[in-house]
């Protein structure tokens, strides 16, 4: 199995976009794809339509992390081959209880170790490198940082990257960075010709850069200009490059 964080430490970079688009295309091509929103704002979950209080019952993340419910029960089907493990906003109270309850942040990745029947598993990172992204990072095989094209996503980009070292420094593993994805692209803006010029300068794999997409088939056409990156975890899978992590 395959985990994959997907952040940044700055927010609006399209991570969640990321994760959507890049687990229906591993879905659709046949692998078994479950989808984690590690995010409190849980937008995630809501493209969804899930709702995950007490009110609804639904369990999540949050019963996942406290332990009160083992993996399989936190998965919900949402097409073919696709899984959500859904958030609410009861996940930042979590985040705070990291800091007290310290080995609370390997929960994750105890959870997906013993994970049957599942070929990929993608974390929506929250917007910052606190516990809950770091809980992701000890969790996951491999990274991919979405980056708009400006400065501060680049910087997002750059600070993410720079904690693998200290991760593998200080528990012996660190995902492998599978590389970057240029988000929101606009050719036409010279801003962000430059920004996309500094990023495929920095030396980090960039795999795809995704235009901007607007009206009725923007989501057939993100669909297709995130294939390069399916076809990036495909390639691992199909090397099994996740096993024995």
């Amino acid at each position: 199995m395959i985990t994959i964080a997907v952040a940044n430490n700055k927010g609006g970079t399209g991570k969640t976009t990321t994760t959507i688009h890049l687990g229906q295309l591993l879905a659709a091509a046949g692998w078994i794809t479950a989808l984690i929103d590690f995010d409190g704002q849980a937008n995630l979950t809501n493209s969804y339509a899930v709702e995950t209080d007490e009110a609804f019952g639904t369990p999540g993340i949050v019963d996942l992390i406290r332990n009160t419910r083992p993996l399989a029960d936190v998965l919900i089907p949402v097409a073919e081959n696709l899984f959500l493990c859904p958030s609410s906003p009861r996940l930042d109270d979590v985040a705070d209880e990291m800091t007290t309850r310290p080995l609370q942040i390997f929960r994750l990745k105890t959870a997906l170790d013993s994970a049957k029947g599942l070929d990929v598993v993608i974390i929506d990172c929250p917007p910052n490198l606190g516990s809950l992204t770091y809980s992701a990072l000890i969790a996951s095989t491999h990274l991919i940082v979405p980056v708009e094209p400006d400065g501060w996503s680049i910087d997002g980009l750059q600070r993410t990257v720079s904690k693998l070292p200290e991760l593998q420094k200080e528990i012996g593993h660190a995902p492998q960075l599978l590389g970057t994805v240029a988000t929101k692209v606009r050719e036409d803006l010279l801003a962000h010709r430059t920004s996309l010029t500094v990023l495929h300068g920095l030396g980090v794999p960039v795999l795809a850069e995704i235009p901007r997409r607007e009206g009725v088939d923007a989501e057939g056409q993100l669909n297709a200009a995130y294939r390069p990156v399916a076809d990036a975890v495909i390639g691992l899978l199909e090397k099994g490059e996740g096993v024995g992590r």
